[in-house]
Formats: C-alpha cells, sequence, structure tokens
C-alpha cells in the first residue's frame, strides 16, 4: 500500500507585516524565523532552518511540532512566521485568515509517499487495507504466518506515526481504520523519519 501527498510551507502573502522579508546571503540580520508544524517534515525544516542560521548571522531558528491545523492557527495567530504540513491548506482556513486581515499563501516543497515498510529479508510482498486494519488498530492479526503464507512466524512489532501529533499519521488512520480519529493498538510504538542534515539541504 503506497499513497502519494503534497507537503508544503505555508506562508503569510505580505510577509513584511511579520518582518520577514527576503534577506541576503550572509547579511546579519535579527529576523526571527518561527516555524511550526507536522512531524513527518520536522527533519526538513530543522535542516533549512540551519542552513538558513550559518548563512544568515545574528538569526536564531525556532521551530516546534505541531499537528497541521494548530501549526495554521499559530500562523493566523501570528505566533510563527510560516506553518510547514502535509496537506493542502483548507479553504475554511483561508477564509479565517481573511477575516483577520492575513492572506495565506502555500508553497508545494515536495511529494510525500506514505506507505508499509518491511525488511527486505520479510517473505510478505503485499497485504490488503483489511489486513492492515488487523495489524495497527484490531490487534487480530499479530503475527506474521498469516501475512506470509507460514514462510515467517513471529509477533509483529508494529511502528507508526502518532496521528494525535502528525498529518502523516492522521492520513494513514483515515485510509486504513476509516477514521482520522482511530487509536492504534496499544502496542503500537510511535516513530518519526530522522534524516542527516546533509541529506536535507
Amino acid at each position: 500500500m503506497k499513497r502519494t501527498k503534497y507537503a508544503a510551507v505555508v506562508v503569510v502573502a505580505v510577509a513584511a507585516a511579520f518582518g520577514c522579508d527576503h534577506v541576503p546571503v550572509g547579511a546579519k540580520t535579527t529576523v526571527p524565523l518561527r516555524g511550526a508544524g507536522g512531524a513527518s517534515m520536522l527533519p526538513f525544516i530543522e535542516g533549512a532552518a540551519a542552513a538558513f542560521k550559518t548563512s544568515h548571522e545574528g538569526t536564531e531558528p525556532k521551530i516546534a511540532e505541531a499537528r497541521s491545523g494548530a501549526a495554521v492557527q499559530k500562523l493566523v495567530a501570528r505566533e510563527v512566521d510560516f506553518a510547514f504540513m502535509a496537506r493542502p491548506v483548507r479553504p475554511s482556513e483561508v477564509e479565517d485568515g481573511k477575516r483577520k486581515g492575513i492572506e495565506l499563501h502555500m508553497v508545494a516543497i515536495a511529494a510525500e509517499a506514505v506507505g508499509v515498510i518491511v525488511h527486505p529479508s520479510n517473505p510478505m510482498r503485499n497485504v490488503s487495507s483489511e489486513r492492515l486494519r488487523e495489524v495497527f488498530f484490531s490487534g487480530k492479526t499479530a503475527d506474521w504466518a498469516s501475512l506470509t503464507e507460514g514462510k515467517k512466524r513471529g509477533p509483529i512489532h508494529v511502528f507508526a506515526v502518532n496521528p494525535k501529533t502528525s498529518g502523516t499519521g492522521e492520513l494513514f488512520a483515515a485510509m486504513v481504520a476509516g477514521s482520522e480519529k482511530a487509536d492504534y493498538l496499544k502496542a503500537v510504538s510511535y516513530t518519526h523519519l530522522t534524516l542527516p542534515t546533509s541529506d536535507l539541504v
């Protein structure tokens, strides 16, 4: 199972209102750089912020994790200078900004795929959404034997992105369990992507 969605950074169209006009590379500045957004994009944004800090002396980026909806609310409330999320801005969020005199502008920066991953040595090659519900949510399927026709046996250890803090986790829960508010099994371990900064900037 693999689904693709777009990752985006949302900024205020009139950036000057937040004191974040374009700053030439190498220039000294005390311009704030405050951002908030989803866990799936956090490593990328942190890497980009670190690179910005290196090339703009005096800047101290402050990047926080927040669900997409909460990140946009912070942007509209002028608590951050940009929000990053793994979904498009909703019309209701755009309208909320307009009511408060703020025009939101979305910039797509990547295409993100959501997938189910196993080790290359694992004989499982295909899995249905119904089986995924049993693995991640109901617990009905808890041993590899039923997914691999007995070629592999043993308990399934499940890792997932928390839907309560991540748009990616929210999307997975909505697609597999049928509700973005669905709860994973208690045995599920929450994690998020981490990559070397050199791979991100």
